[in-house]
């Protein structure tokens, strides 16, 4: 399953990555991620880097606790990450921003292994799931 979504935001490209990127931001934004925080010694977004992100699922529960690994790290441009289960990359989230006329366009897709597993633990609701409107964060 997958999806995504564009809309045009009047502000600099740069300044909507850092807003993104900045996983202990996702709080702010997302529906369902409440908080987040960055593992391993990790103080910021690098290729590779893991967080792990507090989930309330459809917004009611279970609440739960997610690992994530940073999959794109290019500042203005794309940050991406997958949601794992162990090693296992169940659902994967990106976010492409390009400069357009006053402000940017911004695509966030989704795109979820197929296993019953990933439909419990994917970090994305089953409203957005189904829908070309997401919004992870």
């Amino acid at each position: 399953m997958q999806g995504s979504a564009t809309v045009h935001m009047a502000a600099p490209a740069d300044k909507i990555w850092d807003l993104v990127a900045d996983v202990r931001n996702i709080g702010s934004y997302s529906p369902e991620v409440f908080e987040a925080e960055w593992l391993d010694g990790a103080t910021g977004p690098a290729l590779g880097a893991r967080f792990r992100g507090h989930v309330k699922r459809n917004e009611i529960g279970p609440v739960y606790w997610t690992v994530c690994r940073v999959t794109a790290c290019e500042p203005g441009r794309e940050f991406g990450f997958a949601v794992l289960v162990g090693d296992r990359a169940v659902n994967n989230w990106h976010y492409r921003l390009a400069q357009s006329g006053d402000g940017t366009e911004v695509t966030e897709s989704f795109r979820m292994a197929s296993s019953p597993l990933s439909a419990s633990t994917s970090g994305c609701s089953a409203a957005s799931c189904g829908n070309d409107e997401t919004s992870g964060i």
